[in-house]
């Protein structure tokens, strides 16, 4: 289900973030809690709605472990992506920078700092890569670690897509609820 306190940590988030970011995420974040309040009411109607009468707690039970299950392994699977695009694209990014080939080198193989990009690299990861490289060197390694992170969500999204759309696809081969027969039939 949509979790009605999003927004709130969107706005304690919007604290350390420009506010244009924060316009977009919240924008994002209503459609989506609205979205997804739209869709669960009728699945849930349509997975209990199926089952024999008898055997509707069953069916009630069963959709909400899947629902469970599937926002489990969504985020695991999205994260291990995450992770592994920027595991695999951060050292050419940094590569283009002007950082030297050696410290170059030593960043990009860096996994707390992949890590820390995966997780949406954090202020305080960014004031430390300040401290350690300096301001003009720093801010292109930052920039290249934002690009790596977006890029990979880019790509956990548009797998996103597909796996929506390829389940929407597969929606159509349910079966229909049954309907309530008369009191004489």
């Amino acid at each position: 289900m949509s979790n009605p306190l999003s927004p709130l940590a969107m706005l304690a988030t919007s604290m350390q973030t420009q506010p244009g970011v924060y316009a977009l995420l919240l924008g994002s974040g209503v459609s989506t809690g609205a979205g997804a309040g739209f869709l669960l009411v009728p699945a849930i109607n349509l997975v209990v709605g199926s089952a024999p009468e008898a055997q509707s707690g069953v069916a009630s039970g069963i959709q909400q472990a899947t629902q469970q299950l599937g926002g489990t392994l969504g985020i695991a699977v999205f994260g291990s992506i995450i992770s592994s695009i920027v595991a695999q694209t951060f050292a050419h990014a940094v590569r283009a920078t002007n950082a030297p080939a050696d410290l170059a080198a030593d960043l990009g193989g860096d996994g707390g700092l992949h890590e820390s990009i995966a997780l949406g690299f954090p202020a305080g990861a960014q004031e430390q890569l300040r401290e350690q490289l300096g301001d003009p060197l720093a801010g292109e390694v930052i920039q290249a670690a934002h690009l790596t992170f977006l890029n990979a969500l880019d790509t956990v999204f548009t797998v996103a897509i597909v796996t929506v759309l390829a389940a929407a696809v597969l929606s159509l081969f349910i079966k229909t609820p049954r309907t309530k027969q008369p009191a004489g039939a």
